[in-house]
């Protein structure tokens, strides 16, 4: 068998050369025009497993800077509402001061609170606050406004929270989340509960007990029925004396309670004489009087009819009144049971206030104060309230003593304000350093996709080069071929 090569094995061997020669080069070419080296996988398949990894990285590092973006613009608006309202804080408590140093009539007072009033809806206005739709302090609950505004059924405004108290967290870098405002419960609250204060001068006492109640709030003590002897014991006259209950007893006495005492003294003719209810002033008294209105000392009253009573009866007779308790304006009532020391009032938020009703004398109005529970708006409404009050001498005092601690509810609770806004700044600082890092990395991804997936000009230049010759030393061997016949064999 002859080893000689055929020339159609020649050609087919030198055309295959042009091509690969002419493949080489055109490939040269792409790199060079594309400056890519890497196409598609098969070109360098562990190349471009790791371009892959670098790509879903630099995704990433998008979505977190599309997030960081948002959050700044939040935070941005969340410390410029705080730096209002540390600003109408600052003017809410120079009207206060002015308000407490004793030089102003009621009219002046009134003018503050009213100046007061106008700073309220001010901060109501900063704290419902949107930016992109959102409200920036109803913690999760951003589509929720946060802060309402009513007046409940026991006469007090109140402007109460609807929020909740998580703040929302955004994720701004692998395994870091910034948060991304902060809830109204945090910023306009910052005292801790500590006792409960009762206001007035029924004889109701802050009761035994865990209180869910906060800020303001109001009890209502009412007369129901005045009776002789022990609290129900429903008797309607006196049996030594022959005293009875004036018409008006029932809806105009208020004693509460037991411990009343009554001291009926006759005058020298023995038809009528003086009566007088705890130790109060003595109220003349006649055989013709049925409906006997008589005060004591502490502003109860009792209506007594004198046409029974036997003649120049003299002595002390007890009497005691029955009631019930509301705190929200009575819509709910409860009997008041003057034994207890830790009886349970609901407000008309659902919070529970103790009272101690073993000491209760008569029916009227307490104040409650839940120290350390106020927050901004309910420090101001109760501010307010307290100048605006007017009256003999020690009921203005009273109020203004009471404005007086409440100035220092405001000074707790507008601590939530101040930490608020330094935690906003040091959120931003934070956005801004993590900002940084993200462009470095990217950056550095960057580079790392660029020494993958790009080509080195100079290289390819030289690399193109050769494969030129190449091409043309095929392509002139090839032509040399075709130059062959049977005259090249004869020698």
């Amino acid at each position: 068998m002859s080893d000689r090569v055929s020339n159609d094995t020649q050609f087919r061997s030198s055309l295959a050369g042009i091509s690969r020669a002419w493949s080489d080069m055109y490939r040269s070419q792409l790199e060079l025009s594309t400056g890519r080296r890497i196409r598609k996988p098969s070109d360098d398949p562990t190349g471009a497993s790791r371009l892959m990894g670098i790509d879903r990285a630099k995704e990433r590092l998008s979505r977190y800077g599309l997030n960081i973006s948002s959050v700044s613009i939040g935070i941005e608006a969340t410390s410029r509402e705080l730096q209002a309202l540390s600003d109408l804080y600052g003017e809410a408590r120079q009207r206060v001061v002015q308000g407490l140093n004793g030089t102003l009539d009621a009219g002046g007072r009134r003018v503050l609170a009213d100046d007061l009033d106008r700073i309220l809806g001010q901060m109501l206005t900063s704290a419902n606050t949107q930016e992109s739709g959102q409200y920036l302090f109803g913690g999760s609950e951003t589509g929720t406004v946060p802060y309402v505004r009513t007046t409940g059924t026991d006469g007090i405004e109140r402007i109460s929270y609807r929020g909740d108290e998580r703040s929302m967290e955004v994720p701004v870098a692998d395994g870091v989340s910034e948060v991304a405002n902060f809830p109204g419960s945090r910023v306009f609250r910052a005292g801790q509960r500590t006792t409960t204060t009762f206001l007035s001068r029924t004889g109701a006492l802050p009761g035994v007990g865990t209180n869910s109640a906060t800020g303001a709030g109001r009890l209502i003590l009412s007369h129901t029925q005045t009776t002789f002897g022990a609290p129900g014991s429903r008797i309607p006259a006196d049996p030594l004396s022959g005293l009875r209950l004036g018409v008006s007893s029932a809806t105009l006495d208020t004693v509460l309670g037991a411990g009343h005492t009554l001291d009926v003294a006759p005058d020298p003719s023995g038809i009528g004489g003086t009566v007088s209810l705890n130790g109060g002033p003595d109220i003349p008294f006649g055989p013709t009087d049925a409906n006997l209105a008589v005060e004591g000392p502490d502003g109860s009253i009792v209506h007594l009819d004198f046409r029974s009573v036997l003649p120049g009866f003299s002595g002390l007779v007890p009497i005691s009144g029955d009631g019930t308790v509301s705190a929200d304006g009575g819509r709910t009532v409860r009997a008041i049971d003057f034994t207890a020391t830790g009886m349970q009032v609901r407000g008309p938020d659902g919070g529970i206030t103790h009272l101690d009703a073993t000491g209760i004398r008569r029916a009227g109005a307490v104040d409650v104060r839940h120290n350390g529970t106020f927050d901004v708006f309910s420090s101001l409404i109760a501010i307010r309230d307290a100048l605006r009050v007017e009256g003999d001498p020690a009921t203005v005092t009273a109020a203004m003593d009471h404005a007086r601690v409440l100035l220092g509810e405001l000074d707790t609770a507008q601590e939530g304000i101040q930490r608020s806004l330094a935690d906003s700044g040091s959120v931003a600082s934070r956005l801004e350093a993590t900002t940084s890092r993200l462009e470095d990395f990217d950056i550095l991804l960057s580079d790392r996709r660029s020494k993958i997936a790009d080509v080195d000009l100079s290289d390819v230049l030289v690399r193109m080069k050769e494969q030129e010759a190449v091409y043309q030393s095929a392509l002139y061997v090839s032509s040399r071929l075709g130059q062959l016949s049977l005259l090249n064999f004869l020698a």
